[in-house]
């Protein structure tokens, strides 16, 4: 499965262990894929300034400039809410851009997680 960041492959991540996650196997049509329930993947996307994963109305993890904003997670459901009744019901987004002169989020959604990303603009 493809990262919707397209620099990274991203990960599958999943958790039925009373005792915690970590990094697991998990196979998909017979290829062997690493599992990583702590999104390390986010922190080695280039020019990022910071991030947020969250599901289910709550913050699962943040870092960098968005670390802990959860009005920023209230905008991106309003977004993500409003994009999904306006295309057709087959269909679903794979990314949303929200672009400033200086920075751009990057919006996905996996499953239950939805990603925000902060990046700089290459100038």
């Amino acid at each position: 499965m493809k990262n919707p960041f397209y620099a990274i492959d991203m990960p599958i991540s999943y958790c039925d262990q009373p005792t915690g996650c970590g990094t697991r196997h998990a196979s998909l049509d017979g290829i062997q894929m690493t599992v990583d329930a702590n999104f390390a993947f986010l922190s080695k996307i280039p020019d990022q300034c910071g991030y947020i994963v969250f599901a289910d109305g709550a913050i699962v993890k943040s870092d960098g400039d968005l670390s802990n904003r959860e009005s920023t997670m209230s905008v991106v459901e309003k977004i993500t809410s409003v994009s999904s009744t306006s295309i057709p019901p087959s269909t679903k987004f794979n990314q949303i851009t929200v672009s400033y002169p200086d920075h751009f989020y990057t919006i996905s959604q996996s499953g239950k997680y939805t990603f925000v990303v902060k990046r700089k603009v290459h100038a």
